[in-house]
């Protein structure tokens, strides 16, 4: 009991204290930034707390204008100014947000294509023209190893881009090409299951013949061309203005690679 008194007492000896502190508030210039002021403690003001003592025995100096927490956090007696100009750093100028070109696009195939530009895949219409030159010597028809276009390049992406969003990924090609009722009926208008088999073998993002001396100097040699444009088409569509918060997603990824980093706890 004699120490929940000691506790009251203590307590209302701080309440007095901050009702009767008559010092008046430093005003500050409009121009400053910083609106509160910073004390240099010596050892005469400094309040050493012992952590067993609690804070009604704690002897508050009324020439301090802070109270000293345990942990040495240091709580203002009085309210900041708010006659005060915001600092220049915390005014936000950029909102985050699509680009005003992007602003106008209503249709999802117009928004991907903005994304995934023909700059991109042109470089997959080359790099995969050139492996298929590499395997010709392979076919006896020409016509089963005739060079891409880019709108052949396009059908089999988006064909792609369809089974993800059906959720069908993992089912195997011939299945998607069936017409008993089981397939998918837009992969026969589309193209040719063989045309289409041949196009993923041959599906190249970058020069073969020079990979090699890049790889030297660039791990991500074999991707790093469409990586840098994709990654310039979306700084010019987006916008993520002055405070951003950057996190990691992992995803599942079973390529052998060099870089490859296996993390046990977060695998579950």
């Amino acid at each position: 009991m004699a120490s929940y008194e000691k506790e009251v007492d203590g307590l209302q000896r701080l309440f007095e204290e901050v009702q009767t502190d008559d010092e008046p508030v430093d005003e500050k210039d409009p121009n400053e930034i910083d609106h509160v002021s910073i004390e240099t403690y010596t050892s005469d003001t400094e309040q050493e707390i012992d952590e067993s003592d609690s804070i009604a025995s704690v002897t508050v100096d009324p020439n301090v204008k802070y109270f000293v927490g345990k942990d040495g956090t240091k709580w203002a007696k009085h309210c900041p100014s708010m006659n005060i100009k915001t600092a220049q750093y915390t005014i936000v100028k950029v909102f985050p947000g699509a680009n005003h070109t992007l602003k106008h696009l209503v249709t999802p195939l117009d928004i991907f294509g903005s994304l995934f530009r023909d700059e991109i895949r042109n470089i997959i219409v080359e790099s995969t023209n050139i492996k298929i030159t590499s395997v010709q010597d392979r076919y006896s028809r020409e016509r089963d190893c005739r060079p891409t276009t880019l709108i052949e390049i396009k059908a089999s992406l988006g064909l792609l881009y369809l089974t993800g969003v059906r959720k069908i990924n993992h089912l195997n090609v011939n299945d998607m090409w069936r017409a008993d009722g089981t397939g998918i009926e837009a992969s026969r208008h589309i193209i040719d299951i063989n045309r289409f088999k041949f196009l993923l073998q041959c599906l190249r993002f970058d020069n073969i013949h020079t990979r090699e001396e890049r790889k030297q100097v660039d791990k991500l040699a074999p991707l790093r061309q469409i990586f840098d444009e994709f990654v310039r088409c979306f700084k010019s569509a987006y916008r993520h203005s002055e405070l951003v918060t950057i996190d990691e997603k992992l995803e599942a990824f079973r390529v052998k690679c060099s870089f490859r980093q296996y993390m046990p706890k977060k695998a579950k």
